[in-house]
């Protein structure tokens, strides 16, 4: 657990400042970011913060106290201590950039995270190897049967689509040769997570934003562009869809309607499936999910999925 401490301000203030943080700067998960008015003395959310495209359990507590306001942050994955650390001195800088007086302990060793170093190919002109030659080993190692190996394929393809342009055409190849095997990622049946499923999304989405014409029509003729449509039966959290859904639409494909995984949601109500007739859309921002939760729709829509798991 890390803290950091703000003076010369009010708990209300540091919340908003992180809930900003948490909304506009880093792709994250988070149940509900909403600030109580009536708790002003006290903040506390948790979710899923990706950082270089892995997934990180967070918790935050912002409590105020006589001389300031006291914030913890907390991993509660535990699954990579540099990159929190590096994502915890990227909040206590985003609060300060925002006027509010924040100090921490936390040491200012650089921590640089790389997923992927081309220098790794560093070898003479002459045996420079082809895009389809660097990117064949990591798009195999997505269907290894072990997870790790898997989540660092994914995070390796999404940070080369990202950055590097040039790769995209073999990606894009790749995916596309692919296509049956990924199209699985987001079905129901599937024991894909969020580090895998998002680093793919977003991937997904610079090849459809960065590639050839004829290539994205390829793209969109391939089980890519159908594997979350209703009968694949995603499972996926709000920010995976929002990229898949800009994907499709640099596609030229209307966006895709967001199931209800009727094996994540567990209640106890009775309707028969075909007592729902009407294709489910709405807002995949955070915003949107978070509106969508809170709403009637989707409490009845629990209750239905509750009766069809059983």
């Amino acid at each position: 657990m890390y803290t950091f401490s703000v003076v010369s301000s009010s708990c209300l203030d540091v919340a908003k400042a992180l809930q900003v943080y948490f909304q506009d700067s880093v792709p994250s998960d988070f149940a509900s970011l909403e600030i109580d008015a009536e708790k002003s003395h006290r903040w506390h959310v948790s979710g899923t913060v990706f950082v270089d495209y892995m997934p990180l359990g967070v918790e935050v507590c912002v409590k105020a106290s006589d001389a300031e306001i006291s914030v913890s942050v907390s991993q509660t994955s535990h699954n990579d201590t540099i990159r929190f650390s590096s994502m915890f001195k990227q909040m206590v800088g985003f609060v300060k950039a925002r006027g509010l007086q924040a100090s921490s302990n936390f040491p200012e060793t650089s921590f640089k995270n790389r997923l992927f170093n081309d220098d790794e190919f560093d070898l003479s002109d002459d045996e420079e190897p082809t895009w389809d030659e660097k990117v064949q080993p990591v798009l195999e190692d997505t269907s290894s049967i072990r997870v790790q190996v898997r989540e660092e394929a994914f995070r390796a393809i999404a940070q080369w689509a990202s950055a590097t342009p040039a790769s995209h055409e073999a990606l894009a190849k790749g995916f596309i040769d692919r296509a049956n095997e990924l199209s699985l990622l987001f079905h129901a049946s599937s024991q894909s997570s969020a580090a895998e499923t998002f680093p793919f999304a977003v991937a997904m989405r610079h090849l459809c934003e960065g590639c050839s014409k004829e290539t994205r029509e390829k793209m969109l003729q391939s089980p890519l562009s159908t594997m979350m449509e209703s009968a694949s039966k995603p499972r996926v959290i709000a920010v995976v869809a929002h990229e898949f859904n800009t994907a499709m639409k640099a596609l030229g494909k209307a966006e895709v309607s967001k199931p209800v995984d009727d094996n994540a949601i567990l209640s106890d109500a009775g309707v028969k499936v075909d007592q729902v007739k009407t294709p489910i859309q709405f807002d995949h921002s955070k915003a949107g999910f978070e509106n969508f939760i809170n709403s009637p729709l989707s409490q009845e829509l629990t209750l239905i999925s509750g009766r069809l798991s059983e």
